[in-house]
């Protein structure tokens, strides 16, 4: 709901598939995994405005629990974000985990097509803060 009241011109929707919202069969967008096989596309959450046109996706997340992860999943994920950035116009692509504590949590960015950021905590100054 917070992202939701940050983002009032776009919809933020949970395990969003695009065609079964909007009662279409076709059109949907798919991913093709790593293995070459292809799915269509259910990301954690997504802001957007639902349409097909890729000028209306905006930002996607893909988030993992710090024990709920392994690495088949993790690359799973990470492909997803690739590809809706890169394919399908999304201008920005998270993958986050959420650490067993707030200092633990990070997260990797993507941009067209491209993890820009690496895996980096995402409460640095919190960390930094503790230090001194």
């Amino acid at each position: 709901m917070y992202l939701q009241d940050a983002f009032q011109n776009y919809f933020v929707d949970c395990d969003f598939n695009s065609a079964a919202v909007l009662g279409q069969n076709i059109n949907q967008k798919v991913i093709t995994n790593p293995d070459g096989t292809s799915t269509g596309r259910f990301i954690d959450i997504i802001i957007h405005k639902r349409t097909f046109d890729r000028k209306n996706d905006f930002i996607c997340f893909e988030i993992k629990k710090w024990n709920s992860r392994n690495s088949e999943r993790s690359e799973k994920d990470k492909n997803n974000l690739r590809v809706l950035t890169s394919e399908y116009g999304y201008r920005y692509g998270f993958y986050l985990i959420l650490g067993k504590t707030k200092e633990e949590t990070k997260w990797v960015v993507f941009q067209n097509g491209n993890a820009c950021e690496r895996l980096t905590p995402v409460f640095e100054s919190v960390i930094e803060e503790r230090r001194d």
